[in-house]
Order: structure tokens, then sequence, then C-alpha cells
């Protein structure tokens, strides 16, 4: 009986903690035009190996949708190998879900505004998921120190 009571509260733990952590079909980005969009229009900073491209913009009313849409590239020309590139994406992917709190603080001290990023893997060699998760923190945190420089008059 304890050894049950103890499995079912660990078991409802890790159901809780899980849910901060997720990284739902509304937060990808996945229209082509919207990917073409923020790199074209946006903003970027880069931490080698990762480029971010980021844009910021004005909802006329509450969101009813996720204010952070996050979408992930890699180039085909410098992976070649679709199991290459669908290896990095996991890594930056996983590495984005455990570390998304830092751009969901940054978009929270602008009401009624949306962000848009677009992480683009931007070597040609393999990088662990510990170098792409320290490379994804300091692009999140350079993201939030120019969204806070930047006067929301010209985003």
């Amino acid at each position: 009986m304890y050894k049950e009571l103890c499995s079912l509260i660990t078991a409802h733990n890790s159901l809780f903690f899980m849910k901060k952590h997720d990284f739902p079909r509304t937060e990808c980005l996945k229209s082509s035009k919207l990917f073409r969009k923020v790199i074209l229009e946006g903003h970027s900073v880069f931490q080698h190996p990762l480029k971010l491209h980021f844009m910021i913009t004005y909802l006329d009313k509450p969101a009813s949708v996720s204010l952070l849409l996050a979408g992930f590239s890699i180039s085909k020309r410098k992976h070649p190998k679709a199991t290459t590139r669908n290896l990095l994406k996991r890594r930056m992917k996983e590495a984005f879900r455990l570390n998304k709190e830092l751009a969901k603080e940054t978009i929270a001290t602008f009401p009624n505004y949306h962000l848009d990023l677009v992480v683009i893997y931007q070597v040609g060699e393999i990088c662990n998921y510990k170098q792409i998760e320290q490379a994804l923190i300091k692009c999140l945190q350079k993201l939030k120190n120019q969204l806070c420089s930047f006067e929301m008059n010209t985003i």
C-alpha cells in the first residue's frame, strides 16, 4: 500500500512538473511565409553555432493563442543527410523547450506584443547538446537585452 502511494505521488509530481516544460504544436512556427518574414524583416542575435532571428509585433487586442512562436531550421547544404538535420533539430527543440521561460519572461514585460523566433543552426559540424543549449541560453539572454534596449516604436 505504501509503495503504491509513493509511486502515485511520484507520477503526479512528474506530471505536474512536465507541464512547465512543454512545447505544444500551438507554439511551433510552421508557415514558410512567416519564416521568411521573420528572417528578412526581423532582427537577429548570434552565438556560435546558432543564429536567432526574432520579430516582435503589436497586437490590437489580447491574443487567445500563444504570444510566442518558435521555428527551427538547418541548412541542407551544410548537412545533406536528413538524419543529421533531424538530430540537430531535436537537440535545438529540446534546449528551447527547457529554456523557453527566458523568452516568455521577456515577452511578458511587453503587454499586447507577440514574439516570433527562428533558430538557425549555422555551422557545418555536429555540436553536442550541451553546446547547443548553452548557445541558445546566451541567444535568449541577448534577445532579452536587445528588446529591453529597443524603443517599442522602432520594433
